[in-house]
């Protein structure tokens, strides 16, 4: 498994929907290297969670919410 790392300080954001409860990917979602799977909300601005890899999720550590630190694991990719 390759680990997805919060770029900044700040609260986790999985998703940012307006019509709907945002909530954390589930495992098996497929995921794409260089493109956003979350945001992390820092004091000026939102920073884009970005997985290396190509894949699927296998686990997600940070909840819809919770506060991280830079450098956290937020999750897990299956290559």
């Amino acid at each position: 498994s390759v680990p997805v790392q919060a770029p900044v300080r700040g609260q986790m954001l999985w998703e940012v929907d307006v019509d709907d409860a945002s909530s954390a990917p589930v495992a098996g979602t497929p995921v794409e290297a260089g493109k956003a799977m979350g945001y992390v909300q820092a004091y000026y601005g939102m920073e884009e969670v970005v997985p290396a890899v190509d894949g699927r999720v296998v686990a997600v550590c940070a909840k819809q919410g919770d506060n991280v630190v830079k450098g956290e694991i937020v999750a897990f990719i299956e290559k």
